[in-house]
């Protein structure tokens, strides 16, 4: 911050410093770089780290995964501790507790169902059992909808509706933490569109990828800044060889070179070649060699040599301004008794190398009470002391933004376009409706109950009387997509024992066995249009489709089934069944009716049939069961 903005000269031109004129070096960023770039990003302070691997150990993470794993099974306790922990579900560990005594024992699961429907509980549980019963609501619903959703949408939608989400955003660095989430997303939908898995293979696939034994998969962060912005870099010494920065901050010079001391008992170089330590178990000597000692004092004359070349690397990338810090017990002492000349047997990290070549004026020691307050020189307690003296009160001069923005902000309200509001996909007949009704108007409210109820449908009942003509149209259907467009056993007799199988086989449930008359199925296959079916060479039954097609001036698509169609020479005949109720008194009207209101859906039919196969479609017929006979349209 102090540096920030300040004028410099860079090739010639005076301009202030910006943040991606400085970098941090330091000689490991594995687990360092990450503490700079938590501290960094608290302050506000955007700064770039390219990590090469953490991102299965993210809180976003790890509980998202979790929460994938309960989905697919909740009987699984560490998971589901983790999730019921999570702030957005805020069960606290004493009540975590009193599931476990109050619902027995078994997996922790089945307490939390023991627990949350004991209606003979502790009336001072009520509230923690309400909390209980409301968690089990929604991860039953969740598992509803991981039967139906494909992966990456469930993903995305445990995200939000979980709270995650908003939890990865509110944290230092949520911009990090949601793109994170998005990627978990992302790898959803590459895992789904090659392989068959599930929730659990998806779970087991990711487990492999953050334990490493799938190679060759990227495990990093995602990089949501990329090295053209403005940001403090994060990099090590290693990857900074040739690049050059106005200003470079050198840390962690206190750390001890050469790492861990190698304990092998060989050691080789490419010059003087292998020895090894000399043992003998048996009478319990060991011995050295004095070959074994000239190899072991090349190698670490080698790392001195090597480590005096990094630093020499990283004084050397600052072009204007390097600042180097490290971090040691008994500094003062350290700064007193600066040693004239150091051997390599007493060099124990850079910070020995420098202090010989540094004058004392340049230095500037900084207590670690200091490095607390934020301000070298500063008692840590001082704003404290100043809050009490003059209160901690914050006056409107000192917010960020003004009352008036503020109020704005808290104030806004997003109100969406209308034609955001507007379906894109429908099914053959609401685009039907739509075109033969042009007044019509899309309502979101009444489309949602629409899917709700699509979504949840009720279980049928017993009585056939008590099925809806919709359901009855539905049972006709499922008998005409399982019979055989054969001559053979189209007797009506022969009818019923086919419809009495697709009982037995629960294709059909008794009210909708009970709703279908076998008589007017043996009447279709009596009919023209029957005997024409039976006869083609080429018959296709139920077929989906999916379609692009114009509405009120937009491009929507279409979404339908077709029922029949057979192709006769070089062309395709339609056919759609209809069970509506029809007046025998006056068939006539009631066959005219039924060709107005189904003649845009054939129309639609005819459109996609055309458009996918590229055979044109002769002739179009609308057959009605309750007529005992099809209507040419």
């Amino acid at each position: 911050r102090q540096y920030h903005g300040r004028p410099i000269e860079i090739k010639g031109e005076v301009r202030p410093l910006k943040y991606s004129d400085m970098a941090i070096l330091l000689r490991a960023a594995k687990s360092r770089g990450e503490t700079y770039y938590q501290i960094l990003s608290s302050q506000g302070i955007p700064v770039y780290l390219e990590r090469s691997e953490g991102y299965f150990d993210k809180p976003e993470i790890q509980v998202l995964l979790n929460l994938l794993r309960i989905t697919d099974n909740p009987r699984q306790d560490v998971a589901l501790l983790s999730v019921m922990h999570f702030p957005s579900f805020g069960f606290g560990s004493d009540e975590l507790a009193r599931i476990r005594i109050g619902g027995g024992a078994g997996p922790y699961y089945d307490a939390l169902k023991a627990f949350a429907s004991d209606a003979d509980g502790r009336p001072e549980e009520a509230a923690l059992r309400e909390k209980a019963a409301a968690f089990l609501e929604r991860l039953a619903l969740w598992r509803k909808k991981a039967a139906a959703l494909p992966l990456s949408d469930l993903v995305w939608e445990l995200m939000h509706e979980s709270g995650i989400a908003a939890f990865a955003q509110a944290l230092p660095g949520g911009q990090q933490a949601m793109a994170n989430l998005r990627a978990m997303a992302e790898r959803a939908e590459s895992y789904e569109s090659e392989t068959a898995g599930g929730i659990g293979g998806f779970v087991s696939y990711i487990e492999l990828i953050a334990t490493g034994r799938q190679r060759k998969v990227d495990t990093g962060q995602v990089k949501l800044l990329t090295e053209s912005d403005d940001v403090v870099r994060i990099m090590t010494i290693h990857k900074s060889k040739g690049l050059e920065f106005p200003l470079v901050i050198l840390a962690g010079l206190g750390v001890k070179l050469g790492g861990k001391a190698d304990t092998l008992p060989l050691k080789r170089h490419r010059d003087l070649g292998v020895s090894m330590k000399l043992s003998d178990a048996g009478r319990g000597l060991k011995a050295v060699p004095e070959s074994f000692k000239i190899i072991d004092d090349k190698l670490r004359s080698e790392a001195f040599a090597e480590d005096i070349r990094t630093l020499y690397v990283a004084m050397t990338r600052a072009r204007d301004i390097l600042l180097m810090s490290a971090a040691v017990k008994k500094a003062k002492t350290k700064l007193k008794d600066v040693p004239v000349f150091c051997s390599r047997s007493t060099i124990g990290n850079y910070l020995d190398m420098l202090m010989m070549a540094m004058p004392k004026s340049m230095v500037q020691l900084v207590t670690y009470e200091e490095a607390l307050s934020g301000e070298t020189g500063r008692d840590s307690g001082a704003d404290i002391r100043l809050g009490i003296e003059h209160g901690f009160e914050i006056d409107e001069t000192q917010l960020p933004l003004s009352l008036e923005e503020l109020r704005e902000r808290l104030s806004f309200s997003f109100a969406p376009p209308a034609e955001s509001l507007q379906k894109r996909k429908y099914t053959v007949s609401e685009i039907a409706e739509r075109k033969s009704s042009p007044q019509a108007v899309y309502a979101p409210e009444r489309q949602a109950e629409a899917d709700e109820e699509s979504e949840y449908k009720k279980p049928l009942p017993k009585d056939p009387a008590l099925l809806s003509g919709a359901q009855k149209g539905t049972a006709y259907h499922t008998v005409m997509e399982h019979i055989p467009f054969t001559p053979k056993g189209k007797d009506e007799e022969s009818i019923a024992k086919f419809i009495e199988g697709l009982r037995e086989r629960h294709i059909l449930t008794d009210a909708e066995a009970a709703a279908v008359d076998p008589r007017r199925i043996a009447a279709f296959f009596r009919s023209g249009t029957g005997r024409r079916a039976m006869a083609s060479e080429e018959l296709h039954k139920e077929a989906p489709f999916v379609m692009r097609t114009q509405l009120d001036g937009r491009q929507v698509l279409v979404q339908g089934v077709i029922d029949c169609y057979f192709r006769e020479g070089d062309s395709f005949v339609l056919v759609d069944y209809k069970s509506n109720y029809v007046d025998r008194s006056d068939p006539e009207s009631s066959a005219k009716k039924l060709r107005e209101k189904y003649l845009p859906q054939l129309e639609l039919y005819k459109e996609a049939l055309e458009g996918i196969c590229g055979t044109k479609v002769s002739e179009s017929y609308l057959y009605l069961f309750g007529l005992d006979d099809s209507i040419k349209l």
